[in-house]
């Protein structure tokens, strides 16, 4: 298993709102290109196979975090502000500032993580 330490955009810079990072498990070339398969095809409310030109971005995002879930393996993000940690994937999704996290990484899953992240 290859791990990254990955540092969200809210920890970077002179506004950083957080310090920290996150370790995820990186996707294998399989995993990768299934996620990618899977956001052009996806299931109707029927549970049909479907192509689905049209699928707006919250729902293409949605189910990049869910299947993102899987790769986190550490998440160690506090507020410089209130204090408040994120621990884990559930504390990202219960907190509006870890949304962000969640959808950042993401996206980096199935674009690939920029060599010198962390």
């Amino acid at each position: 298993m290859k791990t990254i330490n990955f540092v969200p955009a809210c920890c970077k810079g002179e506004n950083a709102t957080h310090e920290g990072s996150v370790t995820l498990r990186l996707p294998t070339f399989d995993e990768k290109f299934d996620y990618i398969e899977q956001m052009s095809v996806m299931a109707n409310d029927a549970g049909e196979i479907e192509k689905d030109v049209s699928m707006s971005k919250l729902r293409t995002i949605r189910a990049l975090v869910k299947l993102s879930q899987s790769h986190y393996v550490e998440v160690s993000l506090k507020n410089k502000v209130s204090g408040e940690e994120m621990k884990s994937f559930d504390d990202l999704q219960y907190s509006d500032e870890g949304h962000a996290v969640l959808m950042e990484v993401a996206g980096q899953l199935v674009h690939g993580f920029k060599v010198g992240n962390g």
